[in-house]
């Protein structure tokens, strides 16, 4: 094992790594920060007698919960759902170096089959960073924690949908990271399990250069009208594009508020 603790770029906390299976990216960072910033609303109105929970799909190492729990208070709780054994182990024990077993609950099991093991329609919101590339697309690999990571092996995009969809309660938000490419597909996904609302942003490494990754926002039904940071309206709805570097190859402005740090 090549097995390692890393500090975050959040004072006080730390999370285990092996770059032999998988290791966080700035799109989990993201991520995070697009979930919170469209749920803050909802948490801070939330009934003070119950817990406001988060489900992250394929949570890997535990680094989206982790990321979550460091910026909200005790009442906003976590699971995260990991297929491989190992990783999961892994995760939980970040869980504890940052002494958060109260907030955050890592289970093992497969995406594919939660309707089997969870109850539905108990989650306020589910976030997910699946494998970007189908099987026939993606570069083969002895690794195969990596190939899970990047590939859809054992869970497809459907997949994640599916069992977003199968969590969330009426009025729930789901959101995602992904490839700009596939972004007709996460649409025809999302529009097959019954998600009204998108909201998009594309995310650049450059201005000037196309989209790599795409953040995605999508809501369970309309029967229950619930704030979030962005207004309602259409159907989908880009939103003000993301980008990563500056001129300089420098981290922008909005990147480094992200990261928690000053130009």
């Amino acid at each position: 094992m090549a097995e390692r603790l890393d500090k975050l770029h959040l004072d006080g906390y730390s999370i285990l790594q092996d770059k032999k299976k998988f290791c966080y990216g700035i799109d989990a960072v993201l991520l995070a920060d697009f979930a919170l910033k469209n749920t803050k609303s909802r948490i801070k109105d939330f009934e003070t007698n119950k817990d406001f929970l988060f489900i992250d799909l394929g949570t890997g190492n535990g680094i989206i919960p982790i990321l979550l729990a460091a910026k909200t208070g005790p009442r906003v709780k976590i699971k995260g759902i990991e297929i491989q054994t190992e990783i999961a182990e892994m995760a939980c024990r970040s869980v504890k170096i940052n002494s958060l077993e109260e907030r955050i609950e890592i289970l093992e099991g497969d995406i594919k089959k939660i309707p089997q093991n969870l109850k539905g329609g108990f989650a306020q919101a589910v976030v997910s960073n699946p494998p970007y590339m189908v099987v026939s697309q993606g570069r083969q690999s002895d690794n195969f924690a990596k190939m899970v990571a990047r590939q859809e092996i054992l869970c497809c995009l459907e997949d994640v949908v599916r069992a977003a969809d199968f969590l969330l309660e009426d009025g729930g938000n789901f959101f995602m990271i992904h490839r700009a490419g596939r972004l007709n597909d996460i649409f025809f996904a999302l529009e097959k399990s019954g998600f009204k609302n998108f909201f998009w942003q594309n995310v650049k490494p450059f201005k000037e250069k196309d989209a790599t990754m795409v953040l995605i926002m999508a809501k369970k039904n309309l029967a229950q009208k619930n704030k979030t940071e962005i207004s309602e309206g259409d159907e989908k709805v880009q939103l003000e594009d993301l980008i990563i570097y500056d001129e300089e190859g420098k981290y922008t402005q909005k990147i480094l508020e992200i990261y928690g740090r000053s130009s």
